[in-house]
């Protein structure tokens, strides 16, 4: 059976129209984020990818089991086993693996969780009615979910707060031969696996605490009647682990730890890849997502763009709706719009910051496209006043029309001047007139020709 209740809302036409003047308050403020995002987004790519390329070109090979103080604030590749003296325990449940990097505990508690979906209906006038549809149903949640502020409250309690929390544990010192990972490496050692089952047991749990009255579970333990069927307010734990394992590092030697390489771009490199790679893979890597990130927030610049146009051009929407029918073609006219000064917008700002960001590459691609231009228009004038853009008649008595004199109203031609033609008369209206030849048709005119 599906729990689930039903609201309807009426907004009047009136209402409509305040709000969507609203909107155009916040348009600007809203069209200039994604101008900004945009223009930052281009430069932060030309700053990282020169940094990428700097250090592709000055990054030192090195062994991990010495220090070379020559290597002192240069940029350094190396492969080696990350490992620990340090043992880490869960203090709560005594969950204390050997040979691990770091430790995560997840806490999940099963609750009511409400979702809603709204249809909105056009009224004759301009009002609308909104018919929303609250469903609920029971999850399993990582973060406790306030019942109170549920549509239907009644028969949705959850408990107001979560037996236990996250918690995440890290070995201190973790090391790769003589080096000393410091914190902003081990940050990016992020390739958790569930911890292994044999690892866990209630056997560990302190006595006379909360946890005392854990079942075994997966990964973990479980705090409820049964795993089978929970019931809201159940919880369980479940562990994540990274042991000790081989990986590769770019960084920049500081003494007898690692930092990040600040590039001359004012770009930064700090890459942390798990297993064996070397430079070039691991830069290639950095610089494909670096394309990947800067291709999104393209995307979602574009996006903000749009969103401020159609708040800019909804007064227009929402006005139409009062005439029947005109209000969808006007949206619809509204969304064409607003994607088109979108795509100027976005295109304008990219191309702005490219010029800014590569001057050099931005001139170069401007003089060849202004040149493939001008070689282009002077071929079709060529072509237009040489007479290579072809003509009615292409044999050889063709005569050029600036040699042509023109007739200002209509002659009819004897039938004796051509008495042994086929056609004996010919009508001439208002054409450049050559007598015996024939003429070429001039753009935007139709003439009858005369011929011998």
């Amino acid at each position: 059976m599906v729990d689930r209740t039903t609201r309807t809302t009426h907004q009047r036409y009136g209402n409509r129209i305040s709000q969507s003047f609203m909107g155009i308050l916040s348009a600007p403020i809203l069209c200039l984020s994604g101008i900004c995002l945009l223009a930052w987004n281009e430069g932060h790519f030309v700053t990282e990818h020169k940094a990428i390329d700097e250090g592709l070109r000055s990054v030192v090979r090195i062994s991990s089991d010495t220090l070379d103080p020559s290597n002192e604030g240069h940029l350094v590749h190396f492969t080696g086993k990350a490992v620990t003296n340090d043992i880490i325990k869960d203090p709560d449940f005594g969950v204390a693996p050997g040979g691990i990097l770091k430790l995560n505990r997840k806490v999940e508690m099963y609750q009511w969780v409400e979702s809603k979906q709204s249809r909105t209906t056009k009224n004759t006038g301009g009002s609308t009615d909104t018919t929303t549809t609250f469903t609920y149903s029971k999850e399993w949640s990582t973060k406790p979910i306030h019942s109170s502020s549920f549509e239907e409250p009644r028969g949705h309690h959850n408990p107001g707060s979560m037996m236990f929390s996250d918690a995440a544990f890290e070995a201190d010192p973790i090391t790769v031969g003589a080096f000393t990972l410091s914190s902003v490496v081990t940050n990016k050692i992020t390739w958790f696996r569930p911890l292994a089952s044999t690892a866990v047991s209630t056997d560990t749990i302190p006595r006379n605490t909360a946890g005392s009255r854990a079942k075994p579970y997966p990964n973990g333990f479980y705090f409820g009647y049964s795993t089978t069927y929970p019931t809201v307010g159940d919880t369980k734990i479940s562990y994540k682990e990274i042991s000790e394992q081989l990986i590769s590092v770019i960084a920049q030697q500081s003494g007898d730890t690692l930092s990040t390489f600040i590039a001359s771009s004012g770009g930064s490199i700090l890459l942390v890849d798990q297993g064996q790679h070397n430079a070039e893979d691991m830069f290639q890597h950095a610089d494909d997502s670096l394309v990947l990130t800067t291709r999104l927030l393209r995307l979602v610049g574009f996006v903000v763009v749009f969103l401020s146009f159609q708040l800019l051009f909804g007064p227009l929407k929402v006005v139409a709706d009062g005439i029947p029918f005109i209000g969808e073609l006007v949206e619809v006219g509204n969304s064409c719009v607003s994607f088109l000064l979108a795509g100027v917008v976005s295109a304008a700002t990219i191309a702005v910051a490219w010029f800014a960001n590569r001057p050099f590459i931005s001139i170069l691609f401007f003089v060849l496209l202004v040149g493939a231009s001008v070689g282009l228009a002077h071929r079709q004038s060529s072509m237009i006043g040489g007479g290579g853009g072809g003509s009615e008649s292409d044999g050889d008595d063709a005569i050029p029309i600036a040699h042509a004199v023109r007739i200002d109203e209509i002659q009819e031609v004897p039938d004796t001047q051509f008495k042994d033609e086929p056609f004996a008369s010919r009508v001439v209206s208002s054409p450049p007139m050559i007598g015996e030849h024939e003429l070429k048709k001039p753009h935007g005119d139709i003439y009858m020709t005369l011929s011998k």
